[in-house]
């Protein structure tokens, strides 16, 4: 089982990159696009971009991808019960910091200074609390975050 409030105990800078990579392979067509579950009702990700939107949203261009995906292509998984398997820990938090980023929460810089850091998952999920898909202009609406001493 999953646990938010264990510390990485390494740097995620390289976690970074590796995800930036195969999202950049899968928006070129180097890396083939994910079989993705059907019959739920399911936010997906659409590389190039690191935003999770519904499939139904105008916005989401691009080949979709999930969190599970990145996981497994990066060899970053756990076992969750009865056979699910989800990212591991630095993947979510790795994927969570990239989608704060492009969504414009933090610059490059902290971006990095916050991979460097000994965070856990659930520090990273408080300063970047998850955004809100706003369904009447089709656009990510940052949730505000107060005391994040990252947020811009």
């Amino acid at each position: 089982m999953k646990n938010p409030n264990r510390t990485f105990g390494y740097d995620l800078t390289g976690t970074l990159e590796s995800v930036r990579l195969v999202v950049a392979g899968l928006a070129d067509g180097s890396i083939p696009p994910p079989v993705l579950p059907k019959g739920r009702r399911q936010e997906y990700r659409f590389a190039p971009s690191f935003i999770r939107r519904r499939a139904d949203d105008p916005l989401a261009v691009g080949v979709p991808y999930t969190l599970s995906f990145l996981g497994k292509h990066l060899g970053m998984t756990e076992n969750v019960g009865r056979g699910y398997v989800t990212a591991s820990d630095p993947v979510t938090a790795a994927l969570l910091l990239l989608e704060s980023r492009e969504l414009g929460n933090l610059d490059e810089a902290t971006l990095q200074e916050i991979a460097g850091g000994k965070f856990s998952l659930r520090e990273i999920r408080q300063m970047f609390a998850p955004k809100v898909l706003d369904e009447e202009r089709g656009t990510a609406a940052a949730a505000s975050v107060m005391s994040n001493p990252f947020h811009n």
